[in-house]
Protein backbone atom coordinates (compact mmCIF):
# COMPACT_ATOMS: atom_id res chain seq x y z
CA UNK A 1 0.00 0.00 0.00
CA UNK A 2 0.87 3.64 -0.23
CA UNK A 3 1.63 6.36 2.31
CA UNK A 4 -2.16 6.81 2.33
CA UNK A 5 -3.02 3.43 2.93
CA UNK A 6 -4.22 3.09 -1.00
CA UNK A 7 -3.83 -0.51 -1.94
CA UNK A 8 -1.36 -1.55 -4.44
CA UNK A 9 -2.79 -4.09 -6.66
CA UNK A 10 0.03 -5.15 -8.47
CA UNK A 11 3.10 -4.59 -7.17
CA UNK A 12 6.34 -5.71 -9.73
CA UNK A 13 7.60 -8.79 -8.44
CA UNK A 14 10.71 -7.61 -8.92
CA UNK A 15 10.04 -4.48 -6.29
CA UNK A 16 8.92 -7.34 -3.54
CA UNK A 17 12.31 -9.67 -4.35
CA UNK A 18 14.19 -6.51 -3.56
CA UNK A 19 12.03 -5.74 -0.49
CA UNK A 20 11.99 -9.67 0.56
CA UNK A 21 16.33 -9.20 0.30
CA UNK A 22 16.10 -6.11 2.57
CA UNK A 23 14.00 -7.95 4.93
CA UNK A 24 16.37 -11.13 5.02
CA UNK A 25 19.14 -8.71 6.05
CA UNK A 26 17.30 -6.72 8.54
CA UNK A 27 16.19 -10.19 9.87
CA UNK A 28 19.84 -11.59 9.84
CA UNK A 29 21.43 -8.45 11.58
CA UNK A 30 18.12 -8.66 14.78
CA UNK A 31 16.06 -11.69 14.44
CA UNK A 32 13.73 -10.21 16.84
CA UNK A 33 12.71 -7.17 14.86
CA UNK A 34 8.85 -7.11 15.08
CA UNK A 35 8.77 -4.55 11.81
CA UNK A 36 10.92 -6.76 9.90
CA UNK A 37 8.30 -9.75 10.82
CA UNK A 38 5.78 -7.87 9.60
CA UNK A 39 7.28 -6.59 6.50
CA UNK A 40 8.25 -10.31 5.04
CA UNK A 41 4.47 -11.22 6.36
CA UNK A 42 3.42 -8.08 3.68
CA UNK A 43 5.43 -8.97 1.40
CA UNK A 44 3.41 -12.62 1.45
CA UNK A 45 0.60 -11.02 1.92
CA UNK A 46 0.70 -8.62 -1.29
CA UNK A 47 1.62 -12.42 -3.86
CA UNK A 48 -1.76 -13.37 -1.84
CA UNK A 49 0.02 -16.04 0.11
CA UNK A 50 -2.15 -15.49 3.10
CA UNK A 51 -1.52 -18.68 4.81
CA UNK A 52 2.25 -17.95 4.54
CA UNK A 53 2.16 -14.44 5.86
CA UNK A 54 0.14 -15.45 8.71
CA UNK A 55 2.50 -16.93 11.34
CA UNK A 56 4.88 -14.47 10.16
CA UNK A 57 2.31 -11.60 11.32
CA UNK A 58 1.93 -13.61 14.61
CA UNK A 59 5.51 -13.42 15.25
CA UNK A 60 5.95 -9.62 14.86
CA UNK A 61 2.83 -8.96 17.22
CA UNK A 62 4.44 -11.61 19.74
CA UNK A 63 7.37 -9.63 19.25
CA UNK A 64 6.09 -6.29 19.49
CA UNK A 65 2.03 -6.56 21.50
CA UNK A 66 1.95 -2.76 20.50
CA UNK A 67 2.96 -2.61 17.16
CA UNK A 68 -0.04 -1.63 15.94
CA UNK A 69 0.83 -1.53 11.73
CA UNK A 70 1.25 -5.55 12.77
CA UNK A 71 -2.39 -5.91 13.82
CA UNK A 72 -4.04 -3.86 11.03
CA UNK A 73 -2.11 -5.74 8.23
CA UNK A 74 -2.87 -8.97 10.02
CA UNK A 75 -6.09 -7.64 10.28
CA UNK A 76 -6.38 -7.71 6.10
CA UNK A 77 -4.28 -11.19 5.64
CA UNK A 78 -6.85 -12.49 8.42
CA UNK A 79 -10.05 -11.22 6.28
CA UNK A 80 -7.94 -12.38 3.17
CA UNK A 81 -8.14 -16.06 4.69
CA UNK A 82 -12.29 -15.56 5.34
CA UNK A 83 -11.25 -15.49 9.00
CA UNK A 84 -13.36 -12.45 9.61
CA UNK A 85 -13.82 -12.33 13.59
CA UNK A 86 -9.61 -12.74 13.95
CA UNK A 87 -9.66 -9.56 11.25
CA UNK A 88 -12.47 -8.10 13.32
CA UNK A 89 -10.55 -8.52 16.58
CA UNK A 90 -7.16 -7.13 15.01
CA UNK A 91 -8.68 -4.19 13.76
CA UNK A 92 -9.93 -3.06 16.60
CA UNK A 93 -6.74 -3.76 18.75
CA UNK A 94 -4.61 -1.63 16.18
CA UNK A 95 -7.36 0.96 16.70
CA UNK A 96 -6.79 0.90 20.15
CA UNK A 97 -2.80 1.20 19.87
CA UNK A 98 -3.02 4.04 17.26
CA UNK A 99 -6.52 5.77 17.44
CA UNK A 100 -5.60 8.50 15.08
CA UNK A 101 -4.49 6.58 12.34
CA UNK A 102 -6.90 6.85 9.24
CA UNK A 103 -6.08 3.75 7.67
CA UNK A 104 -6.08 1.60 10.91
CA UNK A 105 -9.69 3.33 11.37
CA UNK A 106 -10.53 2.57 8.02
CA UNK A 107 -9.38 -0.97 8.10
CA UNK A 108 -11.46 -0.92 11.11
CA UNK A 109 -14.82 -0.34 8.98
CA UNK A 110 -13.88 -2.94 6.49
CA UNK A 111 -13.87 -5.67 9.51
CA UNK A 112 -16.77 -4.28 10.54
CA UNK A 113 -18.93 -4.38 7.04
CA UNK A 114 -16.80 -8.22 6.51
CA UNK A 115 -19.26 -8.61 9.75
CA UNK A 116 -22.39 -7.13 8.21
CA UNK A 117 -22.23 -4.26 11.48
CA UNK A 118 -22.79 -1.89 8.46
CA UNK A 119 -24.00 1.43 10.85
CA UNK A 120 -20.61 1.05 12.85
CA UNK A 121 -18.71 0.49 9.89
CA UNK A 122 -20.31 3.97 8.33
CA UNK A 123 -18.93 5.43 11.58
CA UNK A 124 -15.26 4.16 11.08
CA UNK A 125 -15.10 5.80 8.06
CA UNK A 126 -16.24 8.84 8.61
CA UNK A 127 -13.88 9.16 11.66
CA UNK A 128 -11.16 8.18 8.88
CA UNK A 129 -11.81 11.05 6.95
CA UNK A 130 -12.14 13.58 9.87
CA UNK A 131 -8.40 12.32 10.71
CA UNK A 132 -7.42 12.76 7.08
CA UNK A 133 -9.95 14.66 4.79
CA UNK A 134 -7.73 14.15 1.59
CA UNK A 135 -7.59 10.53 2.09
CA UNK A 136 -9.36 8.75 -0.80
CA UNK A 137 -9.97 5.21 0.29
CA UNK A 138 -12.55 6.09 3.37
CA UNK A 139 -14.57 8.09 0.83
CA UNK A 140 -14.61 4.85 -1.66
CA UNK A 141 -15.20 2.35 1.21
CA UNK A 142 -18.72 4.45 2.62
CA UNK A 143 -20.13 5.23 -0.81
CA UNK A 144 -20.01 1.64 -1.70
CA UNK A 145 -21.35 0.82 1.71
CA UNK A 146 -23.92 3.27 1.46
CA UNK A 147 -24.83 1.88 -1.87
CA UNK A 148 -24.67 -2.20 -1.67
CA UNK A 149 -25.02 -2.76 1.64
CA UNK A 150 -27.50 -0.03 2.88
CA UNK A 151 -29.82 1.07 -0.20
CA UNK A 152 -28.74 4.64 0.44
CA UNK A 153 -27.61 4.74 -4.01
CA UNK A 154 -28.22 8.74 -3.58
CA UNK A 155 -25.59 9.24 -0.23
CA UNK A 156 -22.98 7.34 -2.01
CA UNK A 157 -22.89 9.88 -5.45
CA UNK A 158 -21.03 12.18 -3.51
CA UNK A 159 -19.03 10.01 -1.96
CA UNK A 160 -17.31 8.22 -4.64
CA UNK A 161 -17.39 11.57 -6.21
CA UNK A 162 -15.08 12.95 -3.87
CA UNK A 163 -13.03 9.73 -3.82
CA UNK A 164 -12.89 9.99 -7.72
CA UNK A 165 -11.72 13.53 -7.27
CA UNK A 166 -8.61 12.59 -4.80
CA UNK A 167 -8.08 9.66 -6.19
CA UNK A 168 -8.43 10.67 -10.40
CA UNK A 169 -5.90 7.98 -11.30
CA UNK A 170 -8.01 5.15 -10.40
CA UNK A 171 -9.73 3.75 -12.98
CA UNK A 172 -12.08 1.20 -10.33
CA UNK A 173 -13.88 4.48 -8.71
CA UNK A 174 -14.99 5.55 -12.50
CA UNK A 175 -16.63 1.91 -12.30
CA UNK A 176 -18.10 2.33 -8.95
CA UNK A 177 -19.55 5.55 -9.92
CA UNK A 178 -20.48 4.25 -13.84
CA UNK A 179 -22.51 1.20 -11.44
CA UNK A 180 -23.95 3.54 -9.14
CA UNK A 181 -25.44 5.84 -11.79
CA UNK A 182 -26.47 2.47 -14.04
CA UNK A 183 -28.23 1.57 -10.77
CA UNK A 184 -29.89 4.78 -10.08
CA UNK A 185 -31.55 4.42 -13.40
CA UNK A 186 -29.39 7.81 -14.60
CA UNK A 187 -28.03 6.16 -17.79
CA UNK A 188 -26.99 9.51 -19.36
CA UNK A 189 -24.65 10.03 -16.60
CA UNK A 190 -23.20 6.17 -15.98
CA UNK A 191 -22.87 6.74 -19.86
CA UNK A 192 -20.83 9.84 -19.73
CA UNK A 193 -18.69 8.31 -16.78
CA UNK A 194 -17.98 4.93 -18.23
CA UNK A 195 -17.11 6.71 -21.88
CA UNK A 196 -14.57 8.64 -20.52
CA UNK A 197 -12.84 6.19 -18.28
CA UNK A 198 -12.70 3.93 -22.01
CA UNK A 199 -11.08 6.57 -23.72
CA UNK A 200 -8.77 7.15 -20.88
CA UNK A 201 -8.41 3.46 -19.95
CA UNK A 202 -9.14 1.37 -23.10
CA UNK A 203 -8.81 -2.23 -22.16
CA UNK A 204 -9.64 -2.21 -18.55
CA UNK A 205 -11.18 -5.14 -17.45
CA UNK A 206 -13.46 -3.59 -14.63
CA UNK A 207 -14.15 -0.39 -17.26
CA UNK A 208 -15.29 -3.30 -20.36
CA UNK A 209 -17.25 -4.86 -17.40
CA UNK A 210 -19.59 -1.95 -17.02
CA UNK A 211 -19.87 -0.92 -20.15
CA UNK A 212 -21.34 -4.89 -21.09
CA UNK A 213 -23.78 -4.61 -18.34
CA UNK A 214 -25.07 -0.96 -19.31
CA UNK A 215 -25.59 -2.68 -23.31
CA UNK A 216 -27.14 -5.95 -21.99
Amino acid sequence: EDGRGNPSAHVPEATLARAEEAVGTALELDPNLAEAWASSALIRSFRGQYDRADPLYRRSIALNPNYAAAYQRFSRNAGGLGHRDEALAAAEKAVELDPLSAIVNTDLGRALVSVGRFAEAADRFRKANEIDPEMPMPYRQAGVLDAYARNRFADAVPLLQKAAELDPDNPLLEFFRARLYFDLGDDVAATGVIEAARKRWPGHAAVLMVSAEMHM
